[in-house]
C-alpha cells in the first residue's frame, strides 16, 4: 500500500473478527516498530504480545472497564500487545537520567506504536491504541513483571470484523492548522 493511502485508512477498530492472526505478520509490524525513532536512540519499548486465548481474556480484564464501558473491544481482539518501558537496560547511566529528566519516553512509545498501527493497517489489520488502562497493578501481576518495567498503553490487534462500518474521518482542514513563521513580517 501508497504511504499517504495507508495513513488515510488506517482506523481506530473496535469490532474485531475472530480469526487469529499470523505471528510472522505480527513480528513484521513489531519490526516496523522497532525501527521508529527514539530520544537518544534508547529504544525505551518493549512489546508483550498476548495471543494465548486464555491469557488474553484475563489481560483484557484489567484494561477493559466495563462500570465506564471503556475498552470493551479488548476481550474481542485476538491480539492484545503491551507496550512497556525499561530503561534499567541502558548501559549508560546518564541516558537513563536524562530520559527520565525530559520526559521523552512517552513521545518515544508514541512514535513506535503509530508505525506499529500503520504497519497493521498495511497488512489489512485493524488496531486500536489502548491508553485508559484500568488495573496497571493487575497486569503486572498477572504477567509477573517486574518493577523496572513501566506499562504505557496497550494495542488490540485484529481483522476487522465484516460488519465494521467505517466512518468518515473528520479532520480539520490544513489551512487551520499550520502557520509559517509567526510573528514574522516576511510572511506577512
Amino acid at each position: 500500500m501508497e504511504f499517504h493511502d495507508c495513513v488515510s485508512a488506517r482506523r481506530s477498530v473496535r469490532n474485531f473478527a475472530p480469526d487469529p492472526v499470523d505471528r510472522e505478520v505480527i513480528l513484521d509490524c513489531l519490526n516496523a516498530a522497532r525501527l521508529s525513532p527514539s530520544s537518544l536512540n534508547c529504544q525505551p519499548w518493549r512489546f508483550l504480545v498476548i495471543d494465548n486465548p486464555i491469557l488474553k481474556n484475563k489481560v483484557a480484564g484489567a484494561i477493559c472497564n466495563p462500570l465506564l464501558k471503556i475498552n470493551l473491544h479488548a476481550r474481542q481482539a485476538p491480539v492484545l500487545i503491551l507496550v512497556v518501558s525499561d530503561l534499567s537496560e541502558s548501559a549508560n547511566p546518564l541516558v537513563r537520567t536524562a530520559l527520565r529528566r525530559m520526559g521523552m519516553v512517552p513521545y518515544d512509545i508514541g512514535s513506535a506504536v503509530q508505525t506499529l498501527c500503520l504497519a497493521a493497517a498495511d497488512h489489512g489489520l485493524g488496531s486500536c491504541i489502548l491508553g485508559s488502562i484500568r488495573n496497571r497493578q493487575q497486569l503486572r501481576s498477572l504477567l509477573d513483571l517486574g518493577s523496572n518495567l513501566e506499562i504505557h498503553l496497550a494495542v488490540a490487534l485484529g481483522y476487522p470484523a465484516s460488519g465494521q462500518i467505517e466512518a468518515p474521518q473528520e479532520r480539520l482542514p490544513l489551512e487551520e492548522l499550520v502557520t509559517f513563521n509567526p510573528g514574522s513580517e516576511e510572511d506577512r
